[in-house]
């Protein structure tokens, strides 16, 4: 799940059925959510998959047409789209709000059917609540980077799709360090802010992708854009 978090730092509220409760790992000192992709789910079988997720303490945002370094006070998930008529989540804390001082989770579960059977992109939609000086600006976002794949034991071509699937980690960057993973070739890789001005990087092949280092760049958010698989990708990421 990648802006505020992770290139948000996402939090659930407004839970869809009754709340799962999972378990921090407070070993993790890096802001983002982790893993960066999710486990299969297969028909008949009970599914339960957790994410970790620690919030960034700043960023850059646009306030009034400057931009201005912000404190993030918390990172709220106000809905996600997508989930399989059968699933549910859950969060810790329950109330779904996530900082930088604490790690906190996501628990999907459930048991999909036959029906379900397919790739089920999903849509988190979360509220960052940016402190600056006395002001506290609510700065809404989503985060389109994450696939459920429901499955049984023939279905190749999904199979298929997770081995092909592209996702940029960590997100937020480790000091403007990031990895494009995918087993197909990435090219015309560019980044910029969010005001279209390109960013300086450098790049290396790695056997799962690309490795990206960020010159000079401040702490806030980017796009980075590049061709993949026959497609024009883009992604949003935080520094």
């Amino acid at each position: 799940m990648k802006r505020f978090l992770s290139s948000t730092a996402i939090v659930f509220a407004g839970l869809i059925g009754l709340a799962q409760n999972c378990n921090p790992n407070n070993s993790i000192t890096v802001p983002g959510i982790y893993p960066g992709s999710i486990d299969t789910a297969m028909v008949n079988v009970p599914y339960n998959f957790t994410m970790q997720v620690l919030a960034v303490g700043d960023t850059m945002v646009n306030y009034l047409g400057q931009q201005i370094t912000a404190t993030i006070d918390s990172v709220v998930l106000t809905g996600i789209s997508g989930l399989p008529s059968s699933f549910s989540y859950g969060c810790e804390p329950v109330g779904c709000v996530f900082t930088s001082q604490n790690v906190g989770c996501v628990k999907l579960s459930g048991t999909p059917t036959a029906q379900e059977i397919g790739v089920h992109p999903l849509t988190i939609y979360t509220t960052a609540y940016a402190k600056w000086n006395t002001l506290k600006l609510p700065v809404l976002d989503s985060i389109s980077d994450y696939n459920l794949v429901v499955s049984d034991s023939g279905s190749a071509s999904i199979f298929k799709y997770t081995k092909d699937e592209i996702s940029v980690y960590p997100n937020p960057s480790l000091n403007g360090k990031f990895t494009i993973q995918t087993r197909v070739d990435v090219s015309n890789i560019a980044i910029t802010d969010i005001q279209g001005k390109e960013v300086n990087f450098e790049y290396s092949k790695i056997s799962t992708g690309i490795e990206i280092e960020m010159k000079d760049v401040s702490n806030g958010i980017y796009f980075i854009r590049f061709n993949a698989g026959g497609k024009t990708i883009e992604k949003r990421i935080i520094q």
